[in-house]
Formats: C-alpha cells, structure tokens, sequence
C-alpha cells in the first residue's frame, strides 16, 4: 500500500455559472483516516468573535485501495449571510480564517484542516472580487494568500462615495493607465498599512533627504501606532490606505516597494490588481529570506504574488532567492540591508545588561490547526527549575518578546515568572538586540541581524515529531536546534561555558550573511533601483 499522510488535500478557487454574485472554493481530499460522515468549512475571525459554517455537499468519489478513501467538493461561501452578520457586528473591515473540518467515522471530534494554496491550485478564480452594498457601506470580498500560503477571505470597507471613486480609478486601469505613469512617483509601505518596516521606513527617510526628485510616499493606516508621528514629520508624503489621495497616486506609481506581500496595498487586497497596476513590484524585506515564510508567497511559480524584484542581503541568500524561489538572476538585486546598518552601527551593551532574549515565533500548522501557540512551550521553560537555576547561575537577565496574538494572553503569566515581556516590534527586538548574551527562538525572521554580533542563536523546536518535520523546511542554518528542555538546557550550559561566543560549526558566519558594512545600503539600494528601471 501506499505511504499516504492521514489527510491530502488539493483546494481551488470554482465560480457557478448560475450564481455569479458568489465566491466558491473547491478541492479534492485523500484521507486514510477512515470513512468520511460529515464535512463542513469553518471560517472564523477569532478577535472579533466572528464565525460562519459551511456544509459540505460531497460524494465519496473513490477508493484508492482497501483503507484510503477520497472525495471531492466545491461549495459557495453565502457572502449575503457573512455581509449581514458583520454588518449587524459593526466589523467591516476583516480576514476569515478558513479551515475544513472533517468528522471521519469512529472519531469523537473533528479533524481540522487550514486550507492552503498550492503550486497545482486552479489560479483563473483567485482574484475574482464580489461587491455587496449594506446602506451606506460597501463590502468587497476576495480571496487572499498570506505569506504562509494559507488562504483567507478577506473583507475591505469603504464608504459609498469613496466606493464610487474607486470604481472610477479600477476603470482607469483597464484603459488608460500607461498615460498617468510618472516615472518620479515610489510608494512605499511596510509589512502591511498597519505596521511599517524599518528597512522600509529608512529607505524612504533616506529618498526624502537625499532624492527630492522622486516624489517618495509613504502608505500608512490611519490607525497605525506610528502614523500620527509620521504624519507631523513628513505630512502629504505620508498617505492613508484607503484616502482618494493614496488611490490616485498608486496608479500613478511606476514603484512600488514593500517589506509584505504587495497585494496588502491594493485598494481591494486582491490578485485583481496585481497585473493591472504597472508599477515594478520591489520586495524589500525586513529580514535574510530563507528564514521567513515568503518563500511560499513570492515563489515565482505558485502563481500568487510574483515581484518584478528581490532586494537581498548576500551571496547566500540570493542563490536561496533563486533556487528556491524561482527567480533569475538579473530579477536579485544585492544590495545590503538599512536594518544590518543600524545594527552594527550601535555600540552592543551586553556587559552592562547580560540579558538572554527568548523570541518566540508563532506558527500555523495545517495538518492540526491554523495556529500553533510557541509562547505556551517557553512559559513552560521558564517555569522549570533547570531554567531558573541557569538564570540563577550565570546572573542574566530574562526577557521575552511576545506577538501581538499571543502578548495579551500570555503577558502576565511571564511576568509572574520575572521575565521582561515585551511586544514583538521590530524596534522592541533590535533594542533587545544590543544587550543580550544569546537569542533562544524558533527562527524568527529577525534573528538573522544577531547573528552578525556574533553572539550564539539556539533554536528551541518542542513540538511534537509531525508537527517538527512539516517546521523544518529548508532554511539558512542559523541557529542549532533542539526540542527538549533537558537538551535545551545542557546546550545553555555549554554555551555558557565558552563565554557566550559563537562556536556552532554549522551556523553561517556572520560575515557572511551581510555583504557590506558600510552603512551605504540605502545608497546601494537607489542606484540598483534607478539602473533597472
């Protein structure tokens, strides 16, 4: 018999020739689990209490041996039920979650599966956009891929007037858009409107300093932490997602640079205007990719959101780029990073702190479900003895920078345990950065920058075996793992003993990870740009 995982599944995106005014999803599922009873799609918003359930119509098409079985569904997401429901909630403006649920014969609950796009997934409907009014609102939904290549259906707001406005800009696109390019016009945004990068951030500081000849903008929301601060330092170069002025001069952009997936921009946060929009799409991220998820998102053949250019760090990380990620070599650009230049600019003060810094990074697994709490596993760490008794001992200071999912929940717990718990921002981490004697995570993106002090990274995976083989995906080695505590802490107690240096054979030097150290990558960056385009 064959080796088959427990539960395959292949999704597509389906329309009905009858219901037009509908977003459907598909798929084909293989499950050695058992005879299938029931199936239904769940699609949820957790933070805003929000959830839908959609039965399954399915026939079980075959049999592929004795104990596998097999079927295939397609099933419309009832956007009228959704748009009543968030209206009735005031939530207008949101991402659904969308898992399958599948109760298998003899099983007391359902097996839970995060649905997810894939290389062989029908592309032709992703970027379909369905327009529902409700009274002086108007809802456009739409599928979305995150970085992680989970899927999500997302829900964009805007008032009838503006909805009006947009119509009229979306028009211009299909006719006369090449007219209203100007060439001196680069927007730039963060991770998404919410969160601004720094590699992006500075990179837009440096071309309103030192290029006023292109007319640089910055995209913010409104309610961003920092977009009140930025406004009374740079005013109409900063512009709010959404405004009529942000939407008129993304048509005219013939830039368009991002740390995120770029469709975050978009009026809509749809693969609709994706091909439509002429700027040159630039990821320009916040960290070495090969470490973080984009891999699945700007792999130039999965179909979903393809950049015309990739700005990397070194020599490693664009061969990475193009093997991995599909990209040839004249579509690499190397060009250094703002955030490795701020980094080794600092002076570290590691003697005065002596901290150890724990970064969990939070991750989605879809063989159980879509979120996979890390932060549970390190407050079990620092509840043990064997931890506090190493703190103890070597006379550190613990810290740790939670996400913004799991910090309400779990900042408490940490704190009763004496562990400095901070929010996980960029700015958060970097200051962290400069005073700790090691980094314990479970490659976060952003540990690639400690790397080059030179001081250890140890990556503390404590999940179970299936859950450990789907994580450890092709990467940078930056970091040696381990996945109990009692190996865990043996290696902190070596690692102590060398004086907290770095002597892991395996991990990359960090002189290898950052190509230049001249604090000029902004330069570099501008002129690389400027001569492609």
């Amino acid at each position: 018999m064959a080796d088959y995982a427990p539960i395959s599944i292949t999704n597509h995106f389906t329309h009905s020739e009858k219901n037009t005014d509908d977003l459907f999803l598909g798929g084909k599922v293989c499950s050695a689990l058992g005879l299938v009873t029931e199936a239904y799609l769940l699609l949820s918003d957790k933070k805003n209490n929000l959830f839908f359930i959609r039965p399954i119509d399915f026939n079980i098409d075959f049999e592929v041996d004795e104990s596998i079985y097999a079927f295939n569904y397609s099933n419309g997401l009832d956007l009228d039920q959704i748009s009543n429901e968030i209206v009735k909630q005031g939530v207008f403006e949101t991402q659904l979650e969308i898992e399958l649920r599948i109760q298998f014969k003899g099983q007391k609950t359902p097996s839970i599966v995060a649905l997810t796009h894939s290389k062989s997934s029908n592309n032709k409907h992703l970027d379909k956009i369905i327009k529902k009014k409700r009274g002086e609102k108007v809802l456009y939904f739409s599928f979305n891929v995150d970085e992680e290549g989970f899927i999500f259906l997302t829900i964009n707001c805007y008032a009838k007037e503006t909805a009006t406005f947009l119509q009229e800009r979306t028009s211009i696109l299909k006719f006369s858009h090449p007219l209203l390019l100007n060439k001196n016009i680069w927007m730039i945004g963060g991770h998404s409107p919410q969160l601004e990068s720094f590699n992006t951030w500075s990179f837009f500081e440096f071309l309103q300093k030192e290029h006023t000849e292109i007319k640089s903008y910055y995209t913010l929301s409104e309610d961003a932490p920092h977009y009140k601060d930025a406004l009374e330092q740079y005013g109409d170069a900063i512009l709010p997602y959404k405004s009529k002025d942000y939407m008129t001069t993304l048509i005219r952009s013939t830039v368009l640079i991002t740390s995120g997936c770029p469709q975050l921009f978009y009026p809509v946060n749809s693969m609709a205007y994706h091909h439509r929009l002429k700027a040159k799409k630039v990821l320009l991220p916040g960290s070495i990719l090969g470490v973080s998820s984009h891999i699945h998102t700007f792999n130039q053949s999965s179909g979903q959101t393809p950049v015309d250019f990739i700005i990397t760090h070194c020599e490693e990380e664009a061969e990475f780029v193009n093997l991995r990620m599909g990209y040839e070599g004249d579509r690499i650009l190397i060009a250094g990073s703002s955030l490795a230049d701020r980094f080794l600019d600092q002076d570290m003060e590691i003697t005065e702190k002596h901290s150890t810094l724990m970064l969990p990074h939070q991750l989605r697994d879809p063989v159980k479900s879509n979120t996979f709490s890390t932060a549970a596993h390190y407050l079990s760490l620092v509840k043990s003895k064997f931890f506090k008794d190493f703190i103890k001992r070597y006379e550190l200071n613990p810290i740790i920078a939670l996400s913004s999912s799991e910090f309400s929940r779990f900042e408490n717990d940490f704190i009763n345990e004496n562990i400095t718990t901070l929010a996980q921002t960029e700015s958060n981490i970097l200051d962290s950065f400069y005073h700790s004697m090691l980094v314990i995570s479970n490659n976060h993106p952003m540990v690639t920058t400690f790397a080059l002090s030179g001081r250890p990274i140890i990556a503390y995976e404590p999940w179970d075996i299936d859950s450990r083989q789907f994580f450890e995906r092709e990467s940078l080695p930056l970091g040696e793992r381990r996945h109990t505590q009692k190996d865990l802490l043996t290696l902190l107690d070596e690692t102590a003993e060398t004086g907290f240096l770095s002597e892991m054979s395996h991990q990359l030097p960090p002189e290898k990870l950052i190509e230049f150290r001249d604090s000029q990558s902004n330069h570099r960056i501008f002129e690389i740009l400027v001569e492609q385009l």
